[in-house]
């Protein structure tokens, strides 16, 4: 039996010195749904838990729109991946309010859920706020409902966010909106079994629309790393330095293009890094399978062979001593 089995609540002194601290994650592989709030209130960094201030509406929402088979208390949080469900926040630390977030907070934190998404798979990441997921995404328009945006592979849902405090949206009014989501994904599990296991030729045609961007973004950081070896007697000039960073420039391009052409989103991409072995995974997408034949082999060591060469022409353009030649 827990503390809060007992009855027990927080003082308003403890409270008051929750803020700054963290919640640790519901979270592991193969959710169903990732739920995102916006940040931990006080009382929930207080009691270590999410969503856990009176009022909170989410445990009721999730009952209601057949989420969980009765009212989870928060203190059960951990018992939701059973329902292939999982809780995580845009931003860490426990605040008394939304508004004492900054705008470059709610985007740091959106990349770092980038990397949660990346890590654990969920089928889909759901918002809980549409204020901080406008702001965090750089979507001022966007509505309730599915998003067109993808993390990675997951669906992206938006719902009202369920504080108390939101008076806007009644609980009747949340249930129908966490059951809305709640239809969405039974109708995707249901066409996704109907459909069956992928044929031979739908795998060759995925495989193969990659191959040419691939190979395209291999041959742009060629472009980037062949420059410094074309200059004479080891100097470089002001015209060479500006050629060597419009090359460059190309291979970052193709790099954005190529992380665009897989995931759909131009500014989810541009929120990632593109530095060190996730580059080198989103350039390479790890050695091709049988699906992709020879061209995938190929579009591989073209775009494995174009970074060593940008890493080489970068080491050459840092030592070459400056002059004219």
């Amino acid at each position: 039996m827990t503390r809060e089995d007992l009855g027990w609540r927080p003082r308003r002194e403890e409270i008051a010195a929750a803020a700054g601290r963290t919640i640790t994650d519901v979270i592991g592989p193969g959710l169903r749904v990732l739920f995102v709030g916006i940040n931990p209130g006080l009382y929930s960094g207080a009691t270590g838990h999410h969503f856990a201030r009176p009022g909170n509406r989410l445990w009721k929402a999730l009952h209601g729109a057949g989420f969980t088979p009765r009212v989870l208390s928060p203190h059960e949080e951990e018992d939701l991946p059973q329902h292939g469900l999982g809780i995580t926040n845009l931003v860490e630390r426990a605040t008394a309010g939304e508004k004492e977030l900054s705008a470059d907070e709610l985007r740091n934190g959106a990349e770092r859920l980038h990397a949660k998404v990346e890590r654990y798979g969920p089928q889909w990441v759901v918002f809980l706020g549409i204020g901080a997921y406008r702001k965090a995404l750089g979507r001022p328009a966007a509505g309730f409902g599915e998003q067109k945006l993808r993390f990675g592979s997951a669906r992206v849902w938006v719902l009202p966010n369920p504080s108390g405090l939101n008076a806007r949206y009644q609980l009747e009014d949340l249930i129908e909106r966490f059951a809305e989501l709640h239809r969405a994904i039974s109708d995707d599990l249901t066409s996704r079994m109907s459909a069956g296991p992928r044929s031979d030729e739908e795998l060759k045609e995925d495989v193969g629309s990659r191959v040419p961007v691939q190979a395209l973004a291999g041959i742009a950081w060629w472009v980037g790393g062949a420059l410094p070896f074309l200059i004479r007697d080891g100097h470089m000039s002001g015209s060479d330095r500006g050629l060597f960073a419009l090359g460059a420039l190309s291979a970052v391009a193709a790099s954005l293009l190529l992380m665009a052409r897989l995931s759909g989103d131009f500014f989810t991409l541009g929120m990632r890094p593109f530095v060190g072995m996730r580059l080198l995974g989103w350039i390479c997408f790890g050695p091709p399978s049988r699906e992709g034949g020879v061209g995938a082999w190929v579009a591989w060591a073209v775009a494995i062979s174009g970074i060593v060469a940008f890493g080489l022409g970068v080491t050459v353009i840092i030592l070459a001593p400056q002059g004219t030649p």
